[in-house]
C-alpha cells in the first residue's frame, strides 16, 4: 500500500510540473517591417525586438537562423559550444574547451539576452587560459567580461591566477578613453557593442574604454557580423554586410506582406510567410503618413489577433514599449487568448483550453500528490487494526 502511495504522489508531482511546463513555454515570436526599413525604423525594429526578449512568455526568434546556413548565424548552435566548453573544461580537454569556448562567447557576446551566458563563458575561457599558463588571455578575457557585466566578482574558491586577471583587467578598464566610428556597406545597421544596443550606422561612440570591444552589426536580410575589435583613441571601422545565403528567398516571400498588413484575415501570403520564419507567432509593421501600424498574428491558429497605430516619437524605446504593451495587454502573450482573469463567451475552445488545462492540471496534481496517499495510508492503518494483510 505504500508503494501505491508513493506511486501516485509521484504521479501527482508529474502532473503539476506538466501543466507547469505547459503554461511556461515560450512562444516564438518574428517582428519584421513589411518593406525595407530606414535607419530610424530599423532601430525601432531591434527595440522591439530586445523588449520582447523581457515580455514573459514569448521571446523574438531571429530569422537568420532560418533564411542563413552559416552556423555562425545559429544562436542555439552557440549555446551548444558553450556547453561543450564545459564539459570539456570538466574533463580537462582544454584545447577542446577553449576552441568551442572561444566561438561560443564571439556570438553570445551580441546578445542582450544571453549576456549572462557569455560573461559565464567568459570566465570559463579564463580559467582554460589560466590553466595553460597564458596570463596576458587572462586579463584581456576576464576584461571581456566584465565589459558585459561590470559587477562581476571573483568566487570564493577562485584561484589566485583567476583573482589576479580580474584585478588587471579592472585596472585596463579605467587606464585610458577613446572614441569608435562605425560605418556599414549594404545599408543601415544596427549596432551592438558588448551586448548593448548603441544605435544605427553611421554612428559614432565616445568616451569609451579604450582596448579591446565586442562589436555586433545586424540588419535584415544580411549576416550577423561579430568581431572583437580594439578601440584607440580615434578609431573607425568600415563593415560590408554580407547577403544571407537565401537571402532572394526572403525577399520572395515579403513581397506580398504590403497588401497583406492592410487587409483583415490570415491570406495565403502569411502561410508562406509562416513557412519562411516557422514561429508561433508575428509582428508585422508598416510606415503610414505620421502612423506605424503593427499587427499581431498567431500563426498556429492562422489569424489576426490585434492591430494598432502609434505615432512616431523621438524616444524610440518607449515607442516599442507602447507597441508591445497595445498589441498584448490584457492577452496570454504565451497562447494569444483573452484576459486571462476575464471569462469569454465566444464558445471557442481555444480560447479557454490553456487556463482549464494549466488549472486542471494543478489540481490533479495536488489530489494525486496529498489527499490519495493520505487516504490509502490511512486505510492500511485500519486494516491492520483488524489482523487483515492486503498484498499488491
Amino acid at each position: 500500500m505504500i508503494r501505491v502511495a508513493l506511486f501516485l504522489m509521484v504521479a501527482g508531482v508529474v502532473g503539476y510540473s506538466g501543466a507547469v511546463d505547459a503554461k511556461l513555454r515560450q512562444q516564438s515570436v518574428s517582428v519584421e517591417f513589411v518593406e525595407p526599413a530606414d535607419g530610424e525604423q530599423l532601430e525601432l525594429l531591434w527595440a522591439i525586438r530586445d523588449r520582447l526578449a523581457r515580455q514573459p512568455g514569448v521571446n523574438y526568434q531571429d530569422l537568420l537562423v532560418r533564411i542563413d546556413t552559416n552556423p555562425m548565424q545559429n544562436l542555439a548552435l552557440a549555446l551548444e559550444r558553450l556547453d561543450e566548453g564545459f564539459r570539456a573544461f570538466e574533463r580537462m580537454s582544454l584545447k577542446k574547451a577553449a576552441k568551442s569556448l572561444e566561438s561560443a562567447t564571439k556570438v553570445l557576446s551580441g546578445w542582450s539576452e544571453h549576456r549572462r551566458s557569455a560573461r559565464d563563458g567568459l570566465v570559463l575561457l579564463a580559467r582554460v587560459y589560466a590553466s595553460q599558463g597564458r596570463p596576458a588571455q587572462v586579463a584581456q578575457t576576464l576584461r571581456r567580461a566584465l565589459l558585459i557585466d561590470s559587477d562581476y566578482q571573483a568566487p570564493a574558491d577562485a584561484p589566485p591566477s583567476l583573482r589576479n586577471g580580474l584585478q588587471l583587467a579592472r585596472r585596463s578598464l579605467r587606464s585610458g578613453r577613446g572614441s569608435l566610428r562605425v560605418r556599414s556597406k549594404g545599408g543601415p545597421a544596427a549596432v551592438f557593442l558588448n551586448g548593448r544596443r548603441m544605435g544605427v550606422t553611421p554612428l559614432s561612440l565616445r568616451s569609451l574604454p579604450a582596448g579591446a570591444h565586442h562589436l555586433r552589426l545586424s540588419t535584415d536580410g544580411r549576416r550577423h557580423w561579430y568581431r572583437v575589435v580594439q578601440v584607440s583613441s580615434d578609431s573607425t571601422i568600415t563593415v560590408r554586410m554580407r547577403k544571407a545565403s537565401r537571402r532572394d528567398l526572403y525577399r520572395q516571400i515579403r513581397r506580398g506582406l504590403p497588401r497583406v498588413i492592410l487587409n483583415e484575415g490570415f491570406p495565403p501570403e502569411l502561410s508562406e510567410f509562416k513557412a519562411l520564419v516557422s514561429s508561433d507567432q508575428a509582428i508585422l509593421l508598416v510606415a503610414l503618413p505620421g502612423a506605424y501600424l503593427a499587427s499581431l498574428y498567431d500563426l498556429g491558429r492562422g489569424r489576426l489577433v490585434r492591430r494598432t497605430r502609434v505615432k512616431p516619437q523621438a524616444d524610440l524605446e518607449g515607442l516599442a514599449d507602447q507597441v508591445v504593451h497595445r498589441l498584448y495587454d490584457g492577452l496570454d502573450p504565451a497562447a494569444l487568448i483573452v484576459p486571462r482573469a476575464a471569462p469569454t463567451d465566444s464558445g471557442q475552445g481555444d480560447d479557454l483550453g490553456t487556463p482549464w488545462l494549466y488549472w486542471g492540471g494543478i489540481g490533479l496534481g495536488v489530489a494525486a500528490a496529498i489527499i490519495i496517499p493520505t487516504i490509502l495510508l490511512t486505510a492500511e492503518e485500519e486494516t491492520k487494526g483488524t489482523g487483515l494483510r492486503v498484498r499488491f
